[in-house]
């Protein structure tokens, strides 16, 4: 038996983002196929299965907690 095709994704993928803006991780994984491959467009890296692509979406988020402690400030040459 085939399950049914949603009629919008909007529901699916209004909860993935607002999940991960919360980051509410278990959320996220209900959002996400055990099959899906998620694909950086920059360099075409792929993390295949929800695992690998919680485990993306949950290292993105603490890399962003501590970024502020590794950013460099030189009045002369600005931040980055």
């Amino acid at each position: 038996m085939t399950a049914p095709t949603p009629t919008s994704a909007f529901p699916v993928f209004h909860a993935l983002f607002e999940s991960g803006r919360a980051n509410d991780f278990e959320a996220m994984a209900d959002t996400i196929a055990d099959d899906c491959e998620w694909v950086l467009m920059p360099n075409m890296q792929t993390f295949k299965g929800k695992a690998a692509c919680v485990e993306f979406c949950t290292k993105g988020k603490l890399a962003s907690d501590i970024g502020d402690s590794l950013r460099c400030c030189n009045p002369g040459a600005g931040c980055f």
